[in-house]
């Protein structure tokens, strides 16, 4: 009786409870789930409003695009978080499907950021006139990195690889949880869920400190765009619906978490995280509304389209389908980011650089402060910035 009660308690198969008891008594639950719901349909209003918004002043497709799927963001995560808190028993499989879209999230923010800087050969133009780049704490030890192509590319790996190693942790999880060996928040060796959220945590560690790298390279390129409240809800997103979660995890293992009337502390946990994840999606939607803003792309010459309300929906429906939501764009940008050929990365590079006379290299050499490597014809690494 006391090992079946500990299972309860701490165990991995989440009993099945009813999703509210609407008695005469209203409990803390029940005020819970009022209050994600209040501010679950507020976010969805805001969010939905926004992207039609967008839609309808659809004149900038290749900015617009990804913004839309940033805001989709919310809808996604509001809708399960609030289901999840509602269908506790079920909560894994909503929460680990709601996770999936923060690394499309993640690459759709890259994506942005690159149409905001004219594309992939402008950025690499712009990155041949920058200075080395020192890295940020605590790893500001490691020697400073020259932007290159090559770092360009490796930014785009380190982004896509956490597209691609979401929905197979979220397989895994799915197939460990219906043999009852996953076990979220219990952290055991012997258990799917420590080993599936140490892969996802190095994996989305690396994509967002990737990011980083890029965005501090090009931040005076990016200025004009106002990035930095765009970039700060981003990093939000991921300590919401990432390590938030691992902490209330870890309070639950560690037993700060009690368990209450049945609830076992796991439970406890995942639903306060699912609840406080209602309330910070309604601020996000708020902050989009200013940092995603549709003004800027309202075409102040069109006129006709504000006589045609219906055709308006219509419109913005189309787009919405045969645009934002066709996923093809970011899997051919996956596939040609890992297919690319990288040793040819550099060629140009070498051939401009053997060009130049001794004096020109030895000034390019000097002006980094460090040697050039060559082996032969192969073109080590670093990338010269020529002196005029």
């Amino acid at each position: 009786q006391e090992e079946r009660e500990r299972k309860n308690l701490m165990g991995c198969k989440n009993e099945a409870h009813p999703p509210v008891s609407w008695g005469a008594m209203v409990s803390i639950q029940q005020y819970a789930i009022l209050i994600a719901l209040f501010c679950s349909i507020v976010a969805i209003i805001l969010s939905i409003h926004l992207i039609y918004c967008h839609l309808k002043n659809y004149t900038c497709p290749q900015e617009q695009k990804h913004i839309v799927r940033i805001l989709v963001m919310v809808i996604i995560y509001s809708t399960d978080s609030w289901c999840s808190l509602w269908f506790n028993s079920l909560s894994v499989y909503f929460d680990t499907a709601r996770d999936m879209y923060e690394s499309v999230v993640l690459w759709e923010f890259f994506a942005l950021l690159m149409t905001y800087l004219g594309g992939e050969e402008n950025v690499v133009n712009l990155m041949s006139e920058k200075e080395p780049i020192q890295h940020p704490p605590p790893l500001c030890c490691i020697p400073p990195f020259v932007p290159s192509r090559r770092f360009l590319v490796r930014c785009k790996q380190m982004i896509l690889q956490y597209v691609l190693v979401m929905p197979c942790c979220a397989m895994l999880t799915f197939i460990l949880e219906t043999f009852g060996v996953y076990c979220e928040g219990e952290f055991s060796l012997s258990r799917g869920y420590i080993y599936i959220t140490s892969i996802i945590n190095v994996s989305v560690t690396l994509s967002l400190y990737f990011l980083i790298l890029f965005y501090l390279t090009m931040e005076e390129d990016l200025r004009p765009h106002k990035p930095l409240g765009k970039f700060l809800a981003i990093k939000a997103i991921i300590f919401f619906a990432f390590w938030q979660g691992i902490a209330l995890s870890a309070l639950s293992a560690f037993g700060v978490i009690q368990p209450v009337k049945g609830w076992s502390t796991t439970e406890i946990g995942v639903a306060i995280n699912d609840f406080v994840i209602c309330i910070e999606m309604m601020a996000i939607a708020i902050c989009h509304c200013f940092i995603f803003s549709y003004k800027p792309y309202v075409d102040m010459d069109d006129s006709e389209e504000l006589l045609k309300p219906h055709m308006e929906a219509v419109q913005a429906t189309s787009t919405f389908f045969k645009d934002v939501a066709n996923p093809s764009d970011v899997w051919g940008e996956t596939t040609k980011t890992f297919k690319r050929e990288q040793p040819r990365l550099g060629v140009e590079e070498l051939r401009n650089f053997l060009a130049l006379s001794s004096v020109e290299q030895e000034g390019a050499i000097v002006r980094h402060g460090r040697l050039q490597k060559m082996s032969g014809s192969v073109f080590m690494t670093w990338k010269p910035v020529y002196v005029v």
